[in-house]
């Protein structure tokens, strides 16, 4: 079986272990309001956003061969664009439409964003391009991020939809442009809170654009040393991650730069930009990692969803004993002081009546005394419900910071619905054998090399790997030597000025 076949074998087998197993345990244990297949049985996602006026639809119109998307100075294009394949043969026809037909379509991965309401639907579209990459993917434009607008005067949720957005994405590429590295209010929240929420760190790519507008080489170092530093402040990570340095010169031609060495140091990295290209088509084999990385998450976070309401039904048996004993025993006393009482003979016709009385003032009181202390113990259980669930690891405690509410909430209001002891533990081995399960799928999806998937992405648009690697070894060589070059004209200039003669 060739490795396509094989990855398409893996893609099924995490489908069916998502569709057959987590679902029903999603809706058994109240684990979310949406269909987890949903979001895992569509198209690889690539999700662009930035500034306004970064050259994100420049980016895309160049990466489609078309021009799909407006471009311009200002802010051009206020929608979310899922731009997808249609098979028509035509390059011009291009097949545009509502974002309702998306949201409608309970198989996408779209449904969740119904709540931004009807003025985001006006902001949301769809289009169908004849563009061979899109073959294997999907891209999704978004509008640019403002400093002057505030979310509320969008009349929707601008962070919500990114954030929703990009918890179905497979890469996230987010452009800044070398006038703005950065300081604009949105992407800073973007950064700061929704990316971290929801996604991983590994499938953000950072893009500086139009690096060809900067006036000299001094002057493009001091523009990406200020993204590196607002990056540092927006991500709150020590590290600085890998910034590609892209442009789109007019006819592809670098002529209009009048300094020399930023003329020459923009030819050596113009391979950044086909390596950001590669990193996209490349998304089709990642995403086989991303499902086993979806499937890991949610199987461990059901995990300790279940583990937390073994606790809780432990807990409340506990507490029920607790409460039993303590009206028995009452019960006890209460009964052995009335029959010392009534011990008399002219007393025993009317024993019966008492004790019957009491009896239903009894029921009555465990009533009460029932509803009371199982009221306390589960607000008992939810303030220090972390000390009844066994947490181990960081890995562990990051997924139960993430469900440790939603767990509060279920076991608040829908205690009654939850299953019985015995189903719990078998539910909790299910999931273990569907953890154990991934850790093999990881296993075989590791032996998949990038040179034997080359053919799920477009094998005119892919890269080869070797001349990649070749161009970036030559890279500091050829750097080295133009640096070299104007050191040696520098030190003339300066040999020449020493020997002039002063005014």
């Amino acid at each position: 079986m060739s490795t396509p076949d094989n990855i398409a074998h893996l893609k099924d087998e995490i489908l069916q272990l998502i569709s057959s197993d987590l679902n029903p345990l999603r809706e058994r244990y109240h684990y979310g309001d949406y269909d987890l297949q949903n979001f895992v049985s569509w198209q690889p996602i690539v999700l662009i956003i930035g500034n306004y006026s970064a050259g994100k639809s420049t980016f895309i119109n160049e990466l489609l061969n078309q021009d799909i998307q407006r471009t311009g100075q200002a802010p051009t294009d206020d929608c979310f664009t899922v731009i997808s394949y249609q098979s028509h043969p035509h390059k011009e026809v291009v097949e545009e439409r509502d974002g309702r037909v998306l949201l409608g379509d309970h198989s996408l991965p779209f449904r969740r964003l119904k709540s931004q309401g009807e003025r985001f639907l006006s902001h949301f579209r769809s289009k169908k391009v004849h563009a061979e990459i899109l073959r294997n993917l999907v891209l999704i434009d978004t509008p640019g991020m403002l400093d002057s607008i505030s979310e509320k005067d969008r009349g929707y949720h601008y962070q919500e939809v990114i954030g929703e957005l990009a918890s179905i994405a497979d890469l996230v590429i987010l452009i800044f442009d070398a006038h703005k590295a950065g300081t604009v209010r949105e992407s800073y929240q973007s950064l700061r809170t929704t990316l971290p929420k929801a996604t991983m760190e590994d499938r953000v790519l950072f893009v500086l654009n139009r690096v060809d507008e900067c006036q000299n080489l001094d002057d493009l170092m001091r523009v990406h040393g200020a993204l590196c530093w607002n990056l540092s402040q927006m991500t709150g990570r020590k590290d600085i991650p890998r910034i590609y340095l892209t442009f789109s010169p007019p006819r592809g031609e670098l002529t209009h730069i009048k300094d020399s060495l930023l003329r020459d140091y923009l030819k050596e990295m113009a391979h950044q930009k086909k390596q950001l290209i590669h990193q996209i088509l490349d998304v089709p084999r990642k995403r086989i990692d991303h499902l086993a990385t979806y499937l890991d998450i949610h199987a461990q976070r059901m995990l300790q969803f279940i583990c937390a309401y073994e606790a809780w039904s432990g807990f409340k048996r506990q507490s029920r004993y607790v409460l039993a004993q303590w009206i028995t025993l009452s019960a006890a006393l209460v009964g052995t002081a009335f029959i010392m009482m009534m011990t008399s003979a002219q007393a025993f016709s009317s024993m019966i009546s008492w004790l019957m009385m009491i009896v239903g003032v009894g029921l009555m009181m465990r009533s009460w005394l029932n509803h009371k202390f199982f009221a306390r113990s589960k607000k008992h259980f939810l303030n220090n419900m972390e000390s009844f669930v066994t947490v181990n690891s960081q890995y562990e405690k990051d997924h139960w910071n993430h469900i440790a509410p939603t767990i509060k909430q279920v076991i608040r209001k829908k205690d009654h619905l939850l299953p019985h002891r015995k189903q719990i533990r078998m539910h909790k081995k299910d999931l273990k054998d569907i953890c154990e399960r991934v850790d093999f799928l990881r296993h075989n999806i590791s032996s998949f090399s990038l040179d034997h998937t080359q053919n799920l992405s477009d094998h005119t648009l892919n890269l080869k790997l070797h001349e990649e690697s070749q161009t970036y070894s030559n890279t500091q060589k050829k750097m080295t030597q133009i640096i070299k070059t104007q050191i040696g004209i520098l030190n003339t200039e300066s040999a020449e000025s020493k020997h002039q003669p002063s005014s």
